[in-house]
């Protein structure tokens, strides 16, 4: 939503918005491709409605407030639906089932009087209903930001300028399912920008024939919900790839995957399991899993190193398998190899991603015994970093990303003095300050931990002025910081002490 609303008030003159496929039926149109799309912008216009109707009260003279009411009748027929003979609301977009009652009361302005006074009250348990309500909220909130002191001509204005004239969309009509599936086909092979989900979302609909379809663009409305547009190819291939072998690109995905689907039966059966797929990468993306809050950590500290999402392999293949194996152990495992072949020593991730791949299918597929079995397997592979190369590597390296390294360097804590640290609270302090540039600035022994006032307060301060604050520590790696001077030397030694624990706390045992 926060690209959507940057694009629609940047200073660009045109946005292209993408292409809508419809399809023509007996009982009217159905939107094939766009309908989030569109939906969305009707929920940008309603949310610039209700604005206008709630300063027609602002107004002082009884002409501008029925001008205002009336331009106020004129969008809404226009944009977003009216009232007919038979006193019913009918919209000019109709939504699936589970939400067309509740976005047409959305479009109530009048009777509910306020983006405030909304409720979710059809189907109140339904998140896609609720989301409805948090995008209207949203929206209202940036135009009231955005627009100053908001007048009836104001709104309209934004209306018509940064939507109804700004955005262009390609719209493309068909008649019939298969027809729609051949046009993506043709469309991509004359290298329209069209990506593997946009290929796969058709040919789903396609095989799921017009009897079947809005139970189709169901699932995948849940499935968008999860994942959101921006990741929506990357996941589609890392399901596959975390269920099949061997791996394929994401530019291979489509192809791949239309290969294996041919009927209704195969399509609903893959939707059934990317549903799944689909509540295991949120949890992903958000790290929030409440059932343990261990494996939650582990969760976040992944999302702490920097390039890399391959272990996620073997974690979607791990939820997939929850009853048969304990998930904690693998997860764990999965940190250390990426401390220690991704972040420490930074090998290339082709050999890694072939390897979790190939553990992954055998994880779906529940062909381990046990856990052990898979942690067995990932210690003996060549991503296992040896000892002597990750000491090493550790060493010599800058360490520049603050996130992980408070981990890294509160672990080893832990490890000495069996004191569990909240790392999020602390900071990374520079011995010798930044500033100076030096060599070894960034290397792990020039680095310790201190409280956000502690670093604070030493900014600028010299090495003999900081070395009496640091004597006054609890922290052993903050409180063994002593010397009249601190040199590259003095760096090197102490690096060399941290990472030969390292070695030690982050090992695959």
């Amino acid at each position: 939503m926060d690209l959507l609303w940057e694009d629609i008030i940047s200073n660009v003159e045109k946005h292209y918005v993408g292409i809508l496929v419809f399809q023509e039926t007996e009982s009217g149109i159905s939107i094939i491709d766009g309908q989030q799309r569109l939906t969305t912008i009707l929920i940008i216009i309603l949310a610039a409605l209700y604005l206008l109707y709630e300063n027609l009260k602002n107004l002082s003279g009884e002409d501008d407030k029925k001008k205002a009411d009336k331009q106020l009748e004129i969008l809404m027929s226009k944009y977003i639906g009216k009232e007919e003979e038979d006193l019913k609301y009918y919209n000019k977009i109709s939504l699936n089932d589970n939400n067309d009652a509740f976005f047409k009361e959305l479009c109530h302005i009048k009777e509910n009087g306020s983006v405030k006074k909304v409720k979710p009250i059809f189907n109140k348990d339904l998140k896609t209903n609720k989301t409805l309500l948090k995008a209207l909220k949203f929206f209202y909130e940036k135009l009231k930001n955005y627009i100053f002191e908001p007048t009836p001509d104001k709104i309209i204005n934004f209306i018509n300028e940064n939507i109804s004239k700004k955005l262009i969309f390609t719209k493309i009509i068909v008649n019939k399912e298969e027809n729609a599936y051949m046009l993506f086909e043709t469309l991509n092979s004359r290298s329209v920008e069209l990506s593997s989900y946009d290929l796969l979302k058709n040919h789903l609909l396609a095989i799921a024939g017009e009897k079947f379809q809005q139970s189709m663009l169901d699932d995948i409305a849940l499935i968008n919900t999860n994942i959101g547009s921006g990741d929506i190819t990357r996941f589609i291939a890392m399901d596959w790839n975390c269920r099949h072998t061997p791996k394929v690109m994401e530019k291979r995905i489509y192809r791949t995957i239309a290969r294996e689907i041919k009927d209704t039966n195969s399509a609903f059966h893959y939707t059934k399991v990317l549903k799944k797929s689909s509540d295991i990468y949120k949890i992903l993306k958000s790290h929030n899993y409440s059932q343990d809050i261990e494996v939650q950590e582990l969760l976040k500290v992944l999302k702490y190193i920097p390039r890399i999402s391959q272990h996620n392999l073997i974690i979607l293949s791990l939820f997939h398998s929850m009853d048969k194996y304990k998930i904690k152990k693998i997860i764990n495992c999965l940190l250390v190899l990426a401390i220690r072949y991704n972040y420490v020593c930074q090998k290339q991730a082709n050999k890694q991603e072939t390897i979790y791949n190939r553990i992954a299918t055998k994880i779906f597929n529940r062909e381990y015994s046990n856990e052990r079995e898979i942690i067995k397997e990932l210690k003996e592979s060549d991503i296992y970093i040896a000892d002597e190369e990750f000491v090493a590597d550790f060493i010599k390296k800058d360490f520049a990303t603050e996130s992980i390294d408070r981990y890294l360097l509160a672990k080893i804590e832990e490890y000495v003095t069996k004191i569990k640290l909240d790392y999020d609270s602390l900071t990374i302090e520079h011995i010798s300050d930044k500033s100076k540039r030096e060599g070894f600035t960034n290397k792990i022994g020039n680095q310790t931990l201190l409280s956000k006032q502690e670093n604070s307060a030493l900014s600028g301060k010299s090495f003999e002025e900081k070395v009496k604050v640091y004597a006054k520590s609890n922290l052993y790696i903050v409180n063994t910081i002593s010397g009249k001077s601190w040199t590259e030397n003095i760096v090197a030694e102490r690096s060399k002490d941290l990472a030969n624990i390292a070695c030690k706390v982050f090992v695959i045992k």
